[in-house]
Order: C-alpha cells, then structure tokens, then sequence
C-alpha cells in the first residue's frame, strides 16, 4: 500500500465521462500507469465543477466534450477558470468536430479520440504535464488549421525568431518541451525562455494556440 507521501507525490487526474464503460476502463488505465492516479470520476460537468470546492486541485483532467447537461466546452472553461494550472484534455469520437478548436480555444492543451490505446492515453497525460499539447497526430494539422482560421490575427505583433520558428515546427510535429530542449540541446531554463517569448509574440498561452496561430501567420 503506498505511504501517504506517496499518494501525495502521485499525479492528480480526474476523468469526467458519461459512458460508464468507458469511464471505467479510463480509470482503470490510469491507475495503472506509474506515478499516475484517478482521483474523480464523474458523469456530468456539473459534478466536476462542485467538486473543485471540496477537493485538491486535479493536475489533468480528460474531459469528454459531449456531455449532458453542461458540455465539455464549459465545462473545461469553468475548472481552468478556477484552476489555471490544471491541464485539460479533451476526449471525442469525431475525427472534425467544431468542438475540438472550442475546447482548445477555452483553454483545453489537446485532445484525445476515444478510441486511443492504454499507451496513447498514459503518453498524452505525460506530455500534457511536460507542457506539450497531446494531439492525434493522424488529424493534428488539419485540427490546427481549422482552429487558426477562427483566431483573430495579431498584425502588430513582432516577429519570432529564427529559434523560435524552429520550436514552434518541432511543436507542430508533436515534440513536447522537454523533447524540443533534448534535439536542440538546450537547458530546461533557455526553452522555458524560448517559449515564453513564442507565447508572449503570439499572444496565447498553450501550445496548441501558438502553433495555430504560427499556422494561421504562414510562419510554419
């Protein structure tokens, strides 16, 4: 039985559904990856977001888009309105749905579809922790390009470096943070520089946006 100190140490993620079957299995993957473990499950986006009164802050939460009652869209709004910190991911049956590009523009950092494997999940949940943006790489650049066109344009904002537009192509191929510093041979602190300036030059604050909006400005 782990010590308290570990159960503290795990990572915190809850996993909102409405398909008990699937909810389940999700669960149950979840909590057999190392260092991971379900905190919450719950049917409804309104359970979720009672729960955030109650409960510590989950640090990911997969979040099925088509939920009734409150939508996974608002859903997603209402936890990262109270916890900005926390990573959404969000989890559809539809390979190009409007509803993907409204949970990223809200917030969400990537989306899952329900038919991923134990290892896609477990891999998205890590890479959505190290900063990245989880995305079905089957569909990833046709979901960025829709998302870049709905993005208002930023004419007035400078121009990112040569460095920068190597980063944001390295994001757009599906690289997280740690794996961009590891192939460009930079220390944690000059990538978490970099991308600060990428997000600050294009006015967004997740990865999925900033390859969006490189897309949408023609710089990738």
């Amino acid at each position: 039985m782990a010590t308290e100190q570990e159960q503290e140490d795990l990572t915190s993620v809850w996993i909102v559904e409405d398909h008990a079957g699937f909810r389940d299995a999700v669960r149950d993957t979840v909590d057999a990856a190392p260092g991971l473990r379900c905190t919450l499950t719950a049917r409804t986006g309104e359970e979720a977001v009672a729960a955030l009164s109650g409960s510590l802050p989950p640090d990911v939460v997969l979040m099925d888009l088509e939920l009734p009652g409150m939508d996974g869209t608002r859903t997603t709004a209402a936890i990262l309105g109270d916890r900005p910190h926390t990573c959404v991911i969000a989890l559809t049956v539809h390979r190009d749905d409007a509803r993907i590009l409204d949970a990223i523009r809200v917030g969400a950092v990537g989306y899952l579809l329900k038919g991923a494997s134990e290892e896609e999940i477990v891999k998205a949940v890590s890479t959505a922790l190290a900063g990245g943006s989880p995305i079905d790489a089957r569909i990833a650049r046709r979901v960025l390009e829709l998302f870049s066109a709905r993005m208002p344009d930023e004419v007035d904002a400078p121009a990112p470096t040569p460095r920068e537009i190597q980063i944001l192509q390295r994001f757009a191929s599906g690289q997280t943070q740690s794996e961009v510093a590891a192939a460009l041979f930079l220390s944690p602190h000059t990538i978490d520089s970099h991308v600060r300036k990428i997000y600050r030059k294009l006015g967004v604050r997740t990865q999925a946006a900033a390859v969006a909006r490189a897309i949408k400005r023609g710089l990738i």
